[in-house]
């Protein structure tokens, strides 16, 4: 006797037919996510960073950074960057974090220990991944060097080079900077004094070959002072001035100092002030007074030099005036060392004193 075969009723049927596309659909999503997950890391801009990180900085050669930042500092070699960067962080402990991005650039900083040696960006590749997205390669790259900054206080209008690179105006620091007698209100009415322009300037690794060029052509004179740390460049004095001039500003200055201690008349010394300047009034009433004077037996002036003749017009110039007034008392010598510039004006055909500033 045949038994029937007892049917799967139509509810299993649909329930194990849509387990089945179920089963294949998970399996096809989670090939597709686990694909999406992949192209996604793989352009995480991260592990270019790691890449660049590891090329530049952890293999300790520097020479490639060096290349890289050569554009970025133009004073110096991409040699000399090299040399300064494997003297001062070979074998070094680095690390590489992310930083603020730079117009929307993923930015990364590199250490050592806390402190910031240098810093790179990425950019955007033209092509993206299978699945779109935004794929990165090597941007810019930055050093930050531990030197100094260097100042250098040009007159306005003249053109400055360091190491024979032109500074653009993105050095400037200061502009419209007074010349110490302007600034000190010595210029006589309606005379305007020279002004100056500041530059720093950073990432210097040698000493500098600073030049500076008046708007005619010619070099002007640059010198470094301890006073304020900075290089200034002069503007270009009056040598004919110098030569005609000299020996009487040595001489009024002179006569004037040895008056301060009471070794010479005012009577004899006013002949050389501008009687309608302020300093004729001060001088006068100084020679008055002798209570601060040092008691000595007699007075001279050595070592005396007139420099940087500067001329502001016709009737008005300056220089520079330096001198040791000795004072001698007995065997025992006291010495007091003069450095002014001193402001002349012609009055009546004769150059006279109308203004002056201590440079010590």
């Amino acid at each position: 006797m045949r038994t029937a075969k007892k049917k799967l009723p139509l509810f299993y049927k649909i329930y194990f037919v849509a387990l089945a596309l179920a089963l294949v659909a998970a399996v096809i999503f989670i090939w597709w996510l686990n694909g999406f997950l992949e192209d996604y890391e793989e352009a995480q801009p991260k592990h270019v960073a790691d890449a660049i990180f590891e090329k530049y900085y952890k293999s300790g050669d520097f020479s490639l950074l060096a290349e890289k930042c050569a554009e970025s500092n133009p004073f110096e070699s991409a040699e000399a960057v090299g040399a300064y960067l494997r003297e001062n962080y070979a074998g070094a402990e680095m690390s590489c974090t992310t930083g603020a991005s730079k117009n929307g650039a993923p930015t990364y900083i590199v250490k050592v220990g806390d402190y910031k040696i240098s810093s790179f960006t990425l950019k955007e590749r033209e092509d993206k991944t299978s699945r779109g997205w935004e794929t990165y390669e090597e941007g810019d790259f930055e050093v930050y060097y531990d030197t100094a900054k260097l100042t250098v206080i040009a007159p306005t209008g003249y053109a400055v080079e360091i190491d024979g690179t032109a500074l653009t105006d993105s050095f400037i620091a200061e502009r419209g900077i007074l010349s110490p007698e302007a600034e000190a209100n010595l210029l006589p009415e309606g005379v305007e004094g020279v002004t100056y322009v500041k530059y720093t300037v950073e990432g210097l690794l040698e000493d500098p070959q600073i030049k500076a060029t008046s708007p005619e052509g010619r070099v002007a004179p640059v010198t470094y002072e301890e006073k304020d740390g900075a290089y200034h460049a002069y503007p270009l004095f009056d040598e004919a001035l110098e030569a005609q001039l000299s020996e009487y500003v040595v001489e009024a200055v002179s006569q004037y100092a040895l008056m301060m201690s009471d070794d010479q008349y005012w009577g004899n010394v006013s002949q050389y002030f501008d009687p309608e300047s302020a300093i004729y009034d001060d001088a006068q009433d100084v020679s008055q007074y002798t209570w601060f004077q040092l008691d000595h037996d007699s007075a001279s002036i050595r070592d005396s030099s007139a420099s940087q003749f500067l001329r502001y017009g016709e009737d008005v110039f300056s220089c520079r005036v330096k001198f040791t007034e000795v004072l001698t008392q007995g065997a025992k010598e006291f010495k007091d060392f003069f450095d002014s510039t001193v402001i002349w004006r012609n009055v009546g055909g004769v150059w006279k004193i109308c203004g002056m500033i201590n440079n010590a």
